[in-house]
């Protein structure tokens, strides 16, 4: 397992034992590294997306695994709407996110929303009952694209 990311303080927060402060658009590793390259909130934060999934794929054996922020959540959308860091999540329906990583030629296995929470923002009074609504759901607060290199 190897944890990448631009920035050190980040990397230092990183439970991972091995990393590395990196550009996801120039990831040193070479081709078909990894059998799994994933990332969790980064896309909305990239100026080319396309160039970091191109990337993730460049690095995989086999499999991509992307999870952003769905904006068709209501509390996600009121959020990236306040959010100026977090304002490009208003385009990531799941079926934004299905085209961009088709059209960088990775094959969908699996795309869906899910949940209702993000754990580290939420005040521990909630987890209990929204801990019922972790399920999949169109407006669910995370899009998962599991995809392959190769159609299956």
């Amino acid at each position: 397992m190897y944890g990448v990311d631009y920035s050190q303080r980040m990397i230092e927060m990183n439970p991972v034992k091995k990393t590395s402060v990196m550009d996801a658009c120039n990831l040193q590793f070479r081709d078909n590294s990894f059998d799994i390259v994933f990332c969790h909130g980064l896309l909305h934060h990239v100026e080319d997306m396309d160039k970091v999934i191109r990337e993730m794929k460049r690095v995989s054996r086999k499999y991509v695994i992307i999870l952003e922020p769905n904006r068709n959540n209501p509390i996600m959308f009121l959020y990236s709407a306040l959010v100026k860091e977090e304002r490009k999540t208003l385009k990531f329906s799941l079926s934004y996110l299905r085209k961009n990583v088709r059209r960088n030629g990775l094959h969908i296995m699996a795309s869906f929303s899910h949940g209702m929470m993000v754990t580290n923002k939420l005040p521990v009074l909630l987890l209990p009952v929204l801990r019922f609504l972790q399920f999949r759901q169109p407006f669910g607060m995370t899009n998962f694209i599991i995809a392959t290199k190769e159609n299956y």
